[in-house]
């Protein structure tokens, strides 16, 4: 199975929305910082950006993938 890029742009902090993470059932929109379950310290650049899809565990993730909110 092939997993798109779901890329939102170059810089992180410029970042006001992420399409992974914002569908995820795991992310905290209540809070004014990028954070999850998976982590709770701040979402990686690199999945909050796309560059890396989080449907497999990535590091220190806590083995708490994306879940599709419903």
């Amino acid at each position: 199975m092939e997993s798109k890029c779901i890329f939102d742009g170059d810089e992180y902090l410029g970042f006001y929305f992420s399409s992974q993470c914002y569908n995820c059932s795991h992310y905290d929109s209540n809070q004014m910082s990028h954070i999850c379950k998976a982590y709770p310290q701040g979402i990686p650049s690199e999945i909050w950006t796309g560059k890396v899809i989080h449907n497999t565990p990535y590091k220190q993730d806590n083995d708490i993938v994306y879940k599709k909110s419903v």
